[in-house]
């Protein structure tokens, strides 16, 4: 999944987009198979699962997006596949202005379990930063509130700022989108 992505990425058969034109990862799937697709979209409290069907497999994401209410901009993107051999892997898009010599981190809540990120690439969109989570951190992702992504402003003196993504919803967004490949593969 993530490595489809990248590849169409690379190759520029596919770009970051604003979340009007669909997920991510559903865009990746149009572009790389010819085949009968479709997609379905399910709400979880602050997190959707995006999946995407095509003949033998079922492939979900899960997302939230945040936005700034005042400019009806996109903030910060947050794209999570489901676990691939323990790990859950997926896309962050911070906005531009952000930091990219420093360090950005990930914490859940207030623990001491801090994951540091890094920026990729910035686009149009936003600066891409690659995930991945153990199941530690997945653990902590299921029992906690809020997912802190603190960075720096890039101009000025690189004041820290700081986003919060909400987790109200994840576990059962994970569950649902494990859940949904799995019946597929059962097939």
């Amino acid at each position: 999944m993530g490595t489809l992505y990248s590849a169409l990425l690379a190759s520029g058969m596919v770009a970051l987009s604003s979340t009007q034109t669909g997920t991510y990862l559903a865009q990746a799937a149009i572009a790389s198979s010819r085949a009968s697709v479709s997609q379905f979209q399910e709400d979880y409290r602050d997190w959707r699962v995006a999946c995407f069907v095509v003949p033998e497999r079922t492939e979900c994401t899960l997302q939230q997006h945040l936005v700034d209410e005042r400019r009806h901009q996109n903030v910060l993107d947050i794209e999570l596949g489901a676990p691939d051999e323990g790990m859950l892997g997926g896309t962050l898009v911070l906005p531009l202005g952000i930091a990219i010599d420093r360090e950005t981190s990930l914490q859940v809540d207030d623990s001491a379990d801090r994951r540091v990120v890094n920026i990729q690439t910035c686009l149009p969109v936003g600066c891409v930063a690659r995930l991945a989570f153990d199941c530690d951190f997945m653990a902590s992702l299921r029992r906690g509130a809020k997912l802190k992504v603190a960075g720096f402003a890039a101009s000025g003196d690189g004041i820290p700022v700081t986003f919060t993504i909400s987790l109200d919803g994840f576990p059962q967004a994970l569950d649902r989108s494990l859940a949904l490949m799995a019946s597929q593969s059962m097939r």
